[in-house]
């Protein structure tokens, strides 16, 4: 297969096309057949798949920012439906391609033919959610122009997934879907083989972590992970926090963190229902991704602190004052 032609500026007229009906009714009767091509293009949806980044004006670059970082260990770290799996498996599919995942541009981060896995906790997990979402979610229909980038070989169903648990492309490049539960009846399904990309999609066993991480080290890979910190009353916190987050710097590991709150696509109301239904314990992990117990008593009634938690509403910026000795103060008169 002959090297993918850049896709920006295709990518930003399907933009343009999808926000604006009245630009692609114009387009359409100017150049009909440029304008089908278009569209198929366009039904590609890593094609339009546009990163979100500081949303809440905090400086907080959220998928833009991981899918920038150079750093060969990344972990974006945050709360439920923030778009942190999407995200990394957009990329998982773009690095394949050679495709810049933010530009559509050619990308500098791997030369095709790559090998990327991408590890789920079951079997089930992969297929249902990982496997799932590849397909429907960043390839498109069945007529999309991301199917013809795929190898005969490689059929996908809903039941299944895709045949052997692999994604082949057209120009060499491949994605394993693995999973966790996998190493209890087969110690060899995470050894032997050298591999450019590992995404770990939530908390990995910390044995299959170490497998995988010694898999990337020939081509000097990359290891990316997508999680949600749920604590387990059994086991504490991920052992994540302690082998990889808290000792960060010096392992050279960067962590991206971002709240549902920033996330563009979710709207306000879905936000608050999603609020209301979990567990005051449980906000911190499924809404900001923070490392923090869960499932435990607190010290004070649940519903007592959900109607606090209500009450309690953040300062604008522009309500806040300084006085003459620098003191902040939410009152302008009080200030003075």
């Amino acid at each position: 297969m002959k090297t993918l032609p850049d896709f920006s500026n295709i990518a930003q007229l399907a933009q343009l096309i999808q926000q604006s009906p009245e630009t692609a009714h114009q387009l359409a009767e100017k150049a009909p057949d440029e304008f089908e091509q278009v569209l198929q293009l366009a039904s590609f949806p890593l094609l339009r798949y546009q990163p979100f980044g500081d949303t809440l004006g905090d400086g907080n670059q959220c998928q833009l920012g991981i899918h920038r970082s150079p750093a060969r260990n990344r972990w974006a770290v945050t709360g439920n439906r923030c778009g942190k799996t999407l995200g990394l498996c957009m990329e998982d599919v773009a690095d394949c391609l050679g495709l810049d995942v933010v530009t559509k541009g050619p990308s500098n981060r791997f030369e095709p033919p790559i090998a990327v896995w991408i590890v789920s906790e079951t079997e089930d997990a992969s297929i249902e959610i990982v496997q799932r979402m590849v397909a429907h979610d960043i390839l498109g229909p069945s007529d999309s122009y991301g199917w013809n980038l795929v190898h005969d070989g490689s059929h996908y169903s809903e039941k299944s997934g895709f045949s052997d648990n692999a994604l082949l492309f057209a120009n060499g490049s491949r994605i394993e879907f693995k999973y966790c539960s996998a190493q209890r009846s087969n110690k060899n399904a995470f050894a032997g083989r050298k591999v450019h990309k590992v995404h770990f999609d939530e908390e990995p066993y910390h044995e299959v972590y170490n497998e995988c991480y010694a898999r990337t080290i020939d081509y000097e890979g990359q290891l990316v992970g997508t999680m949600t910190p749920i604590y387990d009353r059994n086991h504490g916190l991920p052992w994540i926090f302690n082998e990889l987050y808290v000792p960060r710097e010096r392992k050279n590991i960067e962590f991206h963190n971002w709240s549902l709150f920033h996330n563009p696509h979710i709207t306000e109301n879905a936000k608050r229902m999603l609020l209301a239904e979990w567990d005051e314990d449980e906000i911190d992990a499924r809404v900001y991704g923070m490392f923090t117990p869960v499932g435990i008593e607190l010290a004070y009634a649940r519903q007592m602190i959900r109607e606090l938690r209500q009450a309690c509403h953040a300062p604008k910026v522009g309500d806040l004052f300084l006085n003459e000795r620098g003191e902040i103060h939410f009152d302008q008169k009080e200030a003075a």
